[in-house]
């Protein structure tokens, strides 16, 4: 079985072709007013899903699906009895309704038209036609039969005697099995209700199957490799009897020719096996409104080499596509579904999951963009452990749980977007071990919400659209964020922490190495490469226990906060902390083996002074 989450050709844009609902044609789709006065526009109503309004049908009846949208409310009318419509009336907006057919016993074709007539006036029309009465639609297929044709005019490929799971008991058998003429028939003790597991598969020279009306359910691969056949006749056959749908499932479709197929209006289900052996079929498109598939539901479909996927399908029973398939399929997926994790790496190059749990498929984009799509809405556990490119991710809204450690150790990750509303339930070190500056990101309004779960809070969250809204004295209280922000430019923003302390910056005699002017990070991690557990530089100790990615502060972002004293100070009076002091503050920045530099916050000027003085710190956050 080939393994879906080898697949390079992901997308994350909808192609630019057949992805586009077409545009009504503005004539073919449209009336004048019964009336004469033919005030329909183009924009009155507009024809979805790819809707046939003129639509044929076999002489053994059907259903067809129509979809549209207006703007006016509607009500259905028809111009002859054979048509029922499921819908007679509705408001504006967007419907879909079910045209039937019943059965024509006539020799000749016949039409019939379904008006939708607008509020406004307008309307507009869809013509069926149906068929001739020939081959098996003429005949009545009893409750307890099954009818058949072959293209050899001969039984198919199957022995039924005694045959079971075709009734509601395990007593219903199959009795008698013949061929008469031009048809064959399956003859059963009793009613026919469903159709079992396998049930005609490998028939390959069936062409046209007749179900009785109280088949209400049909089992996996039922009609797999019947590579002939290209008619489901039933009383819940749809698209021209080329598609069987039970209760808004997908159960199963003729396979015969199918080399591209669009799922009908008003399916929400697709079953297991549904396309199974369809050996021509190659795309398939899944409009919005289906929210299911089952495992296996293109098993063995060999030559299928793309699948669109709307943002309503986020149930997946298992591996949808199993057997012999594709090694590379595209799936045609919109950037914000929320079952897609898309990711960026250091490297613009694709990463190698630590393990593939859940994972249907992924990719990696032209645009240097990674894609994970999970099968299971949730990240499992050491997902992306080790990943050392990883740099930033975007974890979909539809994600529920995240695993322990997925992201542990990817020490380039500096940032993550989580677009659920309602927190992801956290397992245990899941971003530990990250980037310092490392952020989380969480909707709009929903920063209370993530910062009222313990596991959320004790990272740095922070409202998607908060960074971009900042100001100058504006309070960053969540999780790791406990700051004033005193800079803003660039797209970055700085925070002096809301409490401090007094202590020394480190011992004398010692040349350390950290002299960047420009760069408290930098330092920081010098002075942790000297000191691991920096228990000899008590002031880079203290900032570091703040929390994640919280520093020293060089010289420039000591008088940034000096110069914003009295705004910072207003906010943090207002809040209940202790406001900055006038005396000095230690920088990150050593002058010499004995000295480093340090800002007196009333007059804002460098001093170089002994690294065993005590003096105030304050810690820094930048991102």
């Amino acid at each position: 079985m080939k393994k879906l989450f080898t697949i390079l050709a992901l997308a994350t844009l909808l192609l630019a072709y057949g992805c586009e609902t077409p545009e009504p044609d503005g004539v073919g789709n449209q009336t004048e007013n019964p009336n004469g006065n033919g005030n329909n526009t183009a924009d009155d109503l507009v024809f979805l899903n790819n809707s046939n309004t003129a639509p044929t049908m076999v002489s053994g009846g059907g259903m067809v699906s129509i979809s549209f949208k207006t703007a006016y409310s509607w009500t259905i009318t028809k111009d002859v009895d054979w048509l029922t419509t499921s819908l007679s009336e509705g408001d504006a907006g967007t419907t879909s309704f079910f045209i039937s057919a019943s059965e024509n016993k006539n020799d000749s074709e016949r039409k019939g038209t379904v008006f939708i007539n607008l509020s406004n006036g307008s309307t507009y029309k869809v013509v069926v036609t149906q068929e001739s009465n020939d081959g098996i639609q003429h005949l009545v297929c009893q409750d307890n039969e099954i009818l058949y044709t072959t293209k050899y005019n001969y039984i198919v490929e199957k022995d039924f005697s005694g045959a079971s799971g075709f009734g509601e008991s395990e007593s219903t058998l199959c009795v008698d099995h013949e061929y008469i003429d031009t048809y064959g028939k399956i003859t059963f003790n009793n009613d026919v209700t469903k159709l079992p597991h396998n049930a005609f598969a490998n028939c390959a020279s069936m062409e046209i199957i007749y179900l009785p009306n109280g088949v209400k359910s049909v089992g996996k691969n039922a009609f797999k490799y019947c590579t002939a056949l290209h008619s489901i006749i039933s009383i819940n056959s749809v698209d021209n009897n080329k598609a069987l749908v039970i209760d808004g499932c997908l159960c199963a479709v003729a396979p015969a020719n199918l080399v591209e197929y669009t799922i009908p209006a008003g399916v929400t289900k697709i079953g297991a096996g549904a396309f199974s052996g369809c050996k021509t079929l190659q795309r398939v498109i899944i409009p919005e409104g289906v929210v299911e598939i089952e495992a296996g539901a293109f098993e063995d479909c060999e030559k299928l080499n793309c699948l669109e996927i709307p943002n309503s399908l986020t149930t997946f029973g298992g591996d949808i596509i199993t057997g012999e398939c594709n090694d590379e399929i595209e799936l045609v997926i919109s950037p914000n579904h929320p079952n897609l994790l898309t990711y960026t790496t250091t490297d613009n190059q694709p990463i190698e999951l630590y393990e593939y749990t859940n994972v249907l498929c992924g990719g990696f984009g032209s645009d240097d963009i990674g894609h994970v799509f999970y099968y299971i809405p949730e990240v499992a556990s050491s997902q992306f452990q080790e990943c050392k490119t990883l740099k930033s991710v975007s974890i979909g809204s539809g994600i529920t749980s995240i695993g322990d450690k997925a992201f542990y150790d990817c020490t380039s990750l500096v940032e993550v977007n989580c677009n659920a509303i309602t927190p992801p339930a956290l397992g245990i070190k899941v971003f530990a071990n990250n980037a310092a500056d490392r952020i989380v990101c969480v909707p709009q309004g929903s920063k209370a919400v993530y910062c009222a779960v313990a596991e959320w809070r004790r990272y740095f969250t922070f409202s998607q659209n908060d960074k971009e809204n900042l100001k100058v004295g504006d309070l960053v209280d969540c999780g790791n964020a406990r700051g004033v922000v005193f800079y803003i430019a660039d797209n970055v923003v700085k925070l002096v922490s809301v409490s401090g302390t007094s202590t020394t910056w480190g011992p004398k005699g010692t040349a350390t190495g950290a002299t960047n002017e420009s760069d408290g990070k930098a330092n920081m991690s010098t002075i942790k490469f000297l000191d691991p557990d920096l228990s000899d530089y008590p002031a880079f100790r203290w900032c570091n226990s703040y929390g994640t990615g919280w520093y020293l502060p060089v010289p420039n972002e000591l008088i940034a906060i000096y110069n914003n004293n009295s705004t910072i100070n207003a906010t943090l009076s207002a809040n209940g902390y202790k406001t900055l002091n006038t005396g000095y503050y230690w920088s990150s920045t050593e002058d010499s083996y004995n000295y480093a530099y340090k800002i007196h916050f009333s007059n804002e000027y460098y001093y170089s002074s002994f690294k065993d003085n005590t003096d105030y710190v304050r810690a820094v956050l930048a991102f």
